[in-house]
């Protein structure tokens, strides 16, 4: 059996039954848009999918700053993830991959390295790639929610400072490539400044492949909606520019590219994920609807 017939669509099993387990790993703004709209298309007469969230929590900033308070508030970690889970308002769980105290490492194309997610992030140029400061050890119940997924979904997110460090830690590459379920890359729509410049798809996933030297995903799904010339421009001036399909294939052949329209420009100009386009998309690339997501030949 193929892994894309292994998935249970939402609602196929009938009333009464569980919903599909869907893990999502992530950060930024990305992780909440799936895990809401993966909530979102499992629609009120069908049981909602049983989703996990994976986040990374070993270093400062982006979609982390709100863990260190919590952690303060509630005493440990782990309730600080549980509080947030609660705060991101969805129905399932949001688990760090490790609890090991370590810190990402950025070593940059002019050969400087950067100690820590918020001195990446400001530091202008190129990286060559992350590491970290030690060997994490994962959190037993994130690997356990992958080996037990019928989906998982990898990003949106910062492509050197969220995804990539979550699959650094031990163990959750090697079992992402591991497992029969099938396994999505959701692609960022714009680059970067200064970390994925002049990045294409080809390029992000080659860099996926780089630092855990596995090829993960069986899907890639892109963006196909066009956004407003003045939505652009303002990214433009800021040195942001849409990830783009430029043709090449730098991992397995198994792996395919698929189109929907998953992007949506809010009404203060900001380029965003649409989370119900996105949970319908990854919906329906699971049933392979070809009205929804449209296949890739190359």
């Amino acid at each position: 059996m193929s892994r894309s017939q292994r998935f249970t669509p939402y609602g196929s099993d009938g009333a009464g039954k569980a919903g599909p387990r869907i893990v999502a790993l992530g950060g930024g703004t990305g992780l909440p848009a799936v895990l809401r709209g993966l909530l979102y298309a499992a629609g009120p007469a069908h049981p909602p999918p049983e989703v996990t969230g994976i986040v990374t929590v070993m270093d400062d900033g982006g979609s982390n700053l709100l863990l260190p308070a919590l952690s303060g508030i509630h005493g440990n970690l782990v309730d600080a993830i549980r509080s947030l889970s609660t705060m991101l308002g969805t129905s399932g769980r949001v688990l760090p991959a490790t609890l090991a105290d370590v810190h990402l490492h950025g070593e940059f194309s002019d050969g400087t390295e950067v100690r820590g997610k918020s001195a990446i992030t400001a530091r202008r140029g190129r990286l060559d790639r992350v590491r970290l400061s030690a060997p994490a050890r994962p959190l037993p119940e994130a690997i356990e929610a992958v080996v037990n997924a019928d989906l998982v979904v990898v990003g949106p997110g910062s492509l050197y400072t969220s995804l990539i460090p979550a699959l650094l830690v031990e163990g959750m590459a090697a079992t992402l490539a591991a497992i029969a379920a099938p396994r999505v890359y959701v692609a960022n729509l714009m680059t970067q400044p200064g970390k994925t410049d002049e990045f294409t798809l080809a390029d992000h996933l080659a860099a996926l492949r780089y630092h855990t030297k596995y090829d993960l995903f069986d899907y890639v799904l892109v963006n196909r909606r066009p956004f407003p010339q003045t939505a652009l421009a303002a990214y433009a001036r800021d040195g942001a520019y849409p990830v783009t399909h430029d043709g090449r294939r730098p991992w397995n052949f198994r792996t395919r590219i698929v189109t929907a329209g998953i992007g949506v420009t809010t009404p203060s100009g900001d380029i965003r994920h649409d989370p119900q386009a996105l949970g319908y998309a990854l919906s329906a690339l699971a049933r392979r609807a070809n009205p929804i997501v449209q296949f890739v030949n190359s």
